[in-house]
């Protein structure tokens, strides 16, 4: 939600095993005016389509992370240069994955201020190659 808000082209899709946190992220994402933006789905990773997705963002353990990227991202159709933001930890070393372009974002100034904000909290950012 945070992404799709900060960054306006931005369309992401949530996908969580959890009903009750799908329904708190639809009532958040109708909140903010940005409920257009984003998809939101009770299920499994696994074979998910996010073709339409620009950005995702993963709250994984680390040993998912490694799942989602071998197992998830590839079959996904995700779309080469979309963002992948992760929050606990970094995905692990693959050609399939690069450092987040911060120019993709726009100005200087947005990127300066997106930069201080992904640092300070160990937001760990990536584009898909696919």
């Amino acid at each position: 939600i945070e992404v799709c808000r900060a960054l306006p082209s931005c369309r992401g899709v949530g996908i969580d095993l959890n009903a009750a946190v799908i329904d708190t992220a639809m009532a958040r994402a109708r909140s903010q005016g940005i409920l257009d933006r984003c998809e939101f789905r009770v299920g499994d990773m696994v074979g998910v389509d996010l073709s339409e997705a620009t950005a995702i963002f993963l709250y994984l353990p680390p040993a998912a992370l490694t799942s989602v990227l071998k197992r998830v991202l590839p079959g996904s159709r995700l779309r080469c240069g979309a963002a992948i933001f992760s929050t606990d930890g970094p995905l692990p070393a693959s050609r399939q994955i690069e450092a987040l372009n911060w120019k993709a974002l726009g100005s200087a100034e947005r990127r300066h201020k997106w930069m201080e904000r992904t640092e300070s909290v160990g937001l760990f950012c990536y584009s898909w190659l696919g």
